[in-house]
């Protein structure tokens, strides 16, 4: 432990190096002579642990750093001297004087400006603070993959990992201002990187040797400044080549080319789907202030959320904003500046404008998008994260759907949005409720064989055991439905079922229109998007109620999916956690809930849920006038009625008891 003015200088060196071994006393000491009095000068191998666990934190800690060069292990000074630059600390390197000719080379091209010492048999080097690059830190979360190794292995990794990118020197021109400027570029992709691949290939011209201690400089810079889990090193050698001990737990080994599209990592999160994380309103239509995570952690599968709560909790106005936010301020004036300015919150304390701010995760990083409502403009980006440009470019090719509560289908042709952009038709039931859905004209005219076979895939499973028993198909191009012996088209159908499946169809059909390479139909589970839903128990039967989410769980389990409801039946299909409740009377506006209720029967959910009665309201008034007035006749025969009586039933019942308290009454019973 260090006295509080006390200095420190620490000595790491290559415990692999047998040179070091005999040295590294010698080197204490000369490095205890020209610190000078007050410093407590410590020493630090590197081994089989993570750098990120010993050579870093220790790097970190002191205020001055010493690498004992080594010869034969010059990639592990190459790299802690990298770590040590990056960390902003004052470095030295020692070795022997007749030694280390990579060091000098590596010097010489990399630094405009070091000081060198002669102390006995050992040469001592310092660089120069003039000739440090500042690398800072990324203004943004780390995206990419960037690949630090010879450009020979550029035209075979574009093609297994064409979203990867090179850093590397210009071998033609090792100055130290052309290396300078390499430097630069390297460092500005370093702070953006999410991973590195570093590719060891040593060959045996000592000039290229030197450059791949350069690239072990710039790997050890990655190091330290990769300050997120996200942020990771990968490093691949040939069998051939030897590796770095400190390293190994993130090396993979080959024996030629053909072997790196095995052991590289893969683009995890390329066609990674866009997931809404969080949203935070403030003066949006009736809602001062909301904000709510989309990170429950749930028992069952799949990605759910369902907002409950009375007519005016702000149900529909959650899924209005998500969706105004998701599409963003360019695609949003499409709905009209008109709108957009009727959804800005009135009356006491509200300030003429409406913020909507959702956190997402687009391309495997948090984003934050960011717009602001107001009477002057209609919309327009607010402060936000520098990546949501991005987001709402990209979310043009994604499948994003919402679903008003009016959704349906009819053989009249609705024109009035036809001119607007395919991502805000798709979301035009939530606004107009008496828009049609987006692919109405698949549904009506047929066509798209591969789409309407993917929604007949989607149906079989959805609507198995059906009361009706429909059974769906594609006959010359159209969706179809067979009943009885009879052949419905999908407007002919009752409006439960014609409400559930004209917004199914629609979800699949959209995702063939941003897949037009699909010739055919395709497993449903693959589908990744975002649904927006209101009112999902929409006219359906209570069996189909009781059965939907957890068929849609299966059917489609790559959907994040954030829907209303008020029926028990589909609320008990919830995990806890994945129900909001809204509650105006509860601070912050969502009423925690400390149980499940998937075991609750529909009169548990209606009372305890949702704070309703679950008996009839009539029936009480009826107690009521009973109160008043004494006859409680009508009442008795209403009370016997049950599944197991019919109302005569119930009246031969009633007309016994009667006949009973008679009897007691005549006996003198009381």
């Amino acid at each position: 432990m260090l006295a509080r003015n006390e200095r420190s200088a620490l000595i790491v060196w290559d415990p692999t190096s047998k040179r070091a071994h005999g040295q590294i006393g010698q080197i204490r000491d000369l490095v205890s002579e020209l610190a000078g009095e007050g410093v407590q000068v410590e020493t630090m191998m590197s081994s089989v642990a993570l750098p990120q666990q010993t050579l870093i934190p220790a790097i970190r800690e002191a205020d001055e750093v010493w690498v004992a060069w080594s010869e034969e292990g010059p990639l592990t000074s190459s790299l802690q001297l990298g770590v040590a630059w990056a960390l902003g600390k004052p470095v030295r390197l020692v070795s022997r004087f007749a030694e280390a000719p990579f060091m000098r080379m590596l010097l010489a091209r990399m630094f405009e400006e070091t000081s060198t010492a002669e102390h006995g048999d050992l040469r001592v080097f310092q660089i120069d603070d003039e000739s440090r690059i500042e690398l800072g830190s990324a203004s943004t979360a780390p995206t990419g993959t960037f690949v630090v190794g010879s450009r020979s292995y550029e035209d075979h990794l574009s093609g297994i990992r064409p979203s990867w990118r090179f850093i590397d020197f210009d071998v033609e021109n090792t100055t130290p201002e052309a290396v300078q400027r390499d430097l630069v570029t390297a460092f500005d992709s370093l702070r953006q990187a999410e991973r590195l691949v570093w590719i060891l290939h040593h060959a045996p011209a000592t000039d290229d040797a030197v450059i791949d201690c350069m690239r072990a400089f710039v790997a050890g810079c990655f190091l330290a400044v990769s300050n997120t889990a996200a942020q990771v090193l990968h490093v691949v050698r040939w069998s051939t080549t030897i590796g770095l001990p400190e390293l190994e737990s993130l090396t993979s080994v080959i024996d030629g080319f053909d072997d790196l599209d095995t052991v590289l990592p893969r683009d995890e999160h390329a066609g990674d789907a866009l997931v809404v994380e969080s949203i935070r309103l403030e003066d949006f239509k009736s809602i001062e202030r909301f904000q709510l995570d989309f990170d429950g952690e749930s028992s069952l599968t799949g990605d759910w959320t369902c907002l409950a709560g009375i007519n005016g909790a702000g149900k529909s106005a959650i899924l209005q904003a998500l969706a105004i936010g998701l599409m963003g301020p360019t695609l949003g004036l499409e709905l009209g500046s008109e709108r957009m300015r009727s959804m800005i919150r009135r009356g006491d304390g509200a300030s003429g404008r409406a913020r909507i701010e959702i956190g997402v995760r687009h391309a495997g990083r948090p984003v934050t998008l960011s717009v602001r409502l107001s009477e002057r403009v209609g919309i327009e980006a607010h402060a936000g994260d520098g990546g949501m440009f991005r987001v709402w470019d990209d979310i043009k090719n994604e499948l994003f759907v919402s679903y008003g509560a009016t959704r349906n289908l009819s053989s009249y042709r609705d024109t009035r949005y036809s001119g607007l952009d395919p991502l805000v038709r798709r979301q035009m039931t939530m606004f107009d409720p008496l828009t049609q859905i987006a692919s109405v004209e698949v549904l009506l005219d047929g066509g798209r064989p591969a789409a309407l076979g993917t929604v007949v895939r989607v149906l079989e499973a959805v609507l198995a055991d059906n009361e009706l028993a429909l059974v769906p198909r594609v006959d010359e191009g159209q969706l179809v439905f067979d009943q009885d012996g009879a052949r419905l088209r999908t407007w002919e159908l009752p409006d439960g079922f014609r409400s559930a499946i004209t917004w199914l169809a629609d979800l699949c059909v959209t995702w063939h229109e941003l897949h037009p390479e699909l010739d055919e139909p395709v497993d449903p589970a693959t589908l990744r998007g975002i649904v927006l839903l209101d009112e999902l128990d929409l006219h359906l039967h209570p069996s189909l109620q009781r059965a939907l989410v957890p068929r849609l769980r299966e059917v489609l389990p790559g959907i994040q999916w954030i829907v209303t409801t008020h029926s028990p039946l589909v609320l008990s299909s919830f995990d806890r956690h994945e129900l909001v409740l809204l509650d105006r009377d509860v601070e912050g506006g969502v009423r925690e809930l400390d149980r499940q209720i998937l075991s609750f029967s529909t009169d548990q959910v209606y009372e305890w849920l949702m704070g309703t009665a679950p008996h009839s309201a009539a029936m009480e008034k009826k107690l009521e006038k009973v109160a008043a007035d004494g006859d409680a006749t009508e009442v008795a025969l209403l009370m016997y009625q049950s599944e197991d009586l019919d109302e005569d039933k119930a009246r031969q019942k009633l007309a016994h008891k009667r006949d009973l308290v008679k009897k007691f009454k005549n006996r003198g019973v009381s």
